[in-house]
Parts: C-alpha cells; structure tokens; sequence
C-alpha cells in the first residue's frame, strides 16, 4: 500500500490542477480534437508506469485504452469516460468556458461535469488501483473514447475494432452526482424528409408542396401507441418533434421539408417496431396524397440498459458507499453503455461527480470535494468486484 493516504496522494499527484488542465482543452464536439486530452491523460499514465494504447481514428478523434492485470485470472472491470464535450453554446457565461476557474470550492468551465471530472476520476482511481500492493484478481481496463456527444461514435468504433475486450462489469463516470443509476433509456433519432416539385408561388397547382405532407405525417403521430412495460427506474418512453426544415423563399413552391423526431425508449422496447409504426404513419399520408414522397430514416439508433440492482458490481457501488438497493436509480439520457451492452453482456453502472442537471449548461460546474470523492468510490468498488 502507498505510505500515503489516498487523500494526500491525490493532492501530491495534482488531481485538482490537472482537472482544471483538462478543462482548458479545448474538446468541443464537432470537431472533437480529443487527442489534445488523451495524451496527456496518456502522458500521466506513463509517468506512473502503466501502457497505454492511443487509436487514431482520423486526424484528432483518438480512443485511448490502458489495462492492469490482476496477480490471477478473474473477472474484467472496466473504467469507461467520454473525452469530448458539447459546444459553449451561445448564452454568455458569467465564467470563461475554458479557464477551470475555482470559485468556492467548485471547479467551473465546460466539461467540468460532464464529464471531464469523471473521466479524471476513473483514472486517477485506476492509477491508485496499480501502485497499491492490495492484491487483486483479473483486470481493470481504462477506456476514454471520442465522439459521444455526436452519438457514442468512440464507442463504436472501440467495439468494431476490438479496441477493449469483453468485460464482467463497466462503470461509466457520466454525471450522477456520486449517485448510482443501473438504467438508461435508448434513443432512437429519425428524419423524416418529404419531396416535392418547386412552382411559383402564385401558380401552387403547377409544383407539389413537399410542407404538406410533413405536416399530415405530424398529425398521424398522434396516433402512434408505444408497446412496452413500464420501468421501475425510468419513466415513460417519449417522442418529440425536434427540427422542422422547409422551403427557399416566400414566393416559391417548397420540393423538400424534413422533420427530425427525438425519442427515448425503455430498455424492453423494439426500435424495430417503432419505426414500423413511424413507416405505417408515412404510408396513410402518402396513400391519401398520391403525389406525397416520405421517407423514414433512422439517424441513430441505441438502446436502453438495465441491470440487475442485485449485480455484483451495484453491489460492490453500494457497499462502497452505504446505499442500499433503494438508493439506486435510472436517468433519462444515453450514454456510451448503449453500444457497450450491445458488445458484452457484463453490467453496466453509471456514477460520476459531475451534476446531471448542469451538463451542457452555461456556468457548467463540479464540486471538487464530490470529484475527490468520486475516486475513492471507484477505487473501492474495482477493490471489492475484483477481491
């Protein structure tokens, strides 16, 4: 065991300062430039003697992956964080996006919360993990990936090209606000795009409207009925219109309107079935209006997750903490789970320091005292999983 305390070796190995450092790079998604903080997550890695394995997927979008293994075979854990954030948005911040200001014990900028302080939580919890003389069995694998906020592109690209090996168990640093969640719901992106044929304005019968159609197809929404069994940790499935695009000019005849539609499903429900029902919406509209052309069109596409509060690994998460089973909850977002559990059937437990309520916000935030704690909690959870 290190002769100092966790505490004391996070101040001596500058888990706040390297927070803020994290803060101030730029990884605004697009473009993403994830590289500009996986090689200096790579750079503190090597200084304490761990591999790593940095995956170039094109120019800066980079997955970054680093393993310890255990004095025998056992179970795989892994420590998964997105490197990306959302953009600054365009309401001003009373706090520059990317200073890492620290103002009463909170650390400010964007991807404070979500999820940089998670991120830096999972790896300095593994790097303790490996200079410990605490014996543990299997592997404990540290895997940042690229491109989440733009649909878990990172993630995908890990699973296709075998980048991190099938695992037991995975905890994801996304913000909870050190809370534990065991399920999220999916979310199925669709555009929906009608054609036309463009006629001046004043000579409507000489062009087809492609706005109409679009509009009919809003209504027979209404009509849609989900298929599923309602979640103890999440509540209902939703759908909303999101986007509507049409038309050039008041005095021209629209040929084209597309409709993007954003909704969030229940682990047990079949995306399959909604988009049959979304096609069945299209079909009525077009049948009615023979001169209407829909077509649906999935633009992403991840389900939901649910994992057993009796698992193992919640277990681990809640003896750790002092929780019970009735302290474990579900959130509404997605996270890169989605394309993990599609890879491995291990489970997945979603805790991070960051403020859910706070992600993607101006002024965005972490508490210091709840990043600090998020690394004593992951390292005795990988402890008591991997005993």
């Amino acid at each position: 065991m290190p002769h100092l305390s966790l505490q004391t070796w996070l101040e001596k190995h500058n888990a706040v300062p390297f927070l803020q450092e994290a803060v101030q790079c730029n990884t605004v998604n697009p473009p993403g430039n994830e590289r500009l903080l996986a090689s200096r997550i790579q750079d503190v890695l090597h200084q304490h003697g761990i591999d790593s394995h940095m995956y170039v997927h094109e120019n800066e979008r980079v997955n970054l992956v680093a393993r310890i293994a255990g004095k025998n075979p056992g179970k795989r854990l892994v420590f998964s964080g997105h490197l990306d954030t959302v953009p600054v948005g365009e309401v001003p911040w009373e706090v520059p996006p990317f200073s890492g200001e620290i103002i009463d014990g909170r650390l400010y900028g964007r991807g404070s919360t979500d999820m940089k302080s998670g991120l830096l939580a999972l790896m300095y919890a593994f790097i303790y993990m490996k200079e410990t003389d605490v014996p543990f069995n299997g592997e404990l694998v540290f895997a940042a990936s690229f491109g989440e906020e733009t649909g878990s592109e990172g993630a995908a690209v890990m699973v296709e090209e075998k980048q991190i090996p099938p695992f037991d168990a995975m905890v994801i640093g996304e913000p909870t606000a050190n809370q534990i969640f065991v399920a999220h719901k999916g979310v199925l992106w669709v555009e929906v795009s009608s054609k036309g044929k463009t006629a001046h304005g004043s000579m409507p019968d000489q062009g087809v409207n492609a706005i109409l159609p679009i509009n009919h197809f809003m209504n027979g929404l209404q009509e849609i009925r989900f298929t599923y069994q309602k979640h103890p940790l999440l509540t209902d499935p939703t759908m909303s219109v999101t986007t509507i695009k049409g038309g050039m000019k008041t005095n021209v005849i629209p040929d084209q309107c597309t409709l993007t539609l954003d909704i969030r499903t229940l682990p047990d429900q079949k995306h399959d079935q909604i988009l049959a029902q979304l096609q069945e919406v299209a079909d009525r509209v077009m049948t009615h209006n023979p001169s209407a052309s829909l077509e649906i069109k999935p633009i992403l596409n991840l389900p939901g997750i649910g994992t057993d509060p009796e698992a193992e690994i919640v277990q681990a998460a809640c003896s750790v903490m002092n929780k019970s089973r009735d302290d474990v909850k579900g959130v509404n977002y997605f996270t890169d789970g989605s394309v993990f559990s599609r890879y491995a059937a291990g489970d997945i437990v979603i805790l991070g320091p960051g403020i859910p309520e706070l992600a993607h916000q101006p002024d965005e935030y972490v508490d210091i005292e709840r990043y600090l704690e998020a690394v004593s909690i992951y390292y005795g959870m990988a402890q008591a999983y991997l005993k």
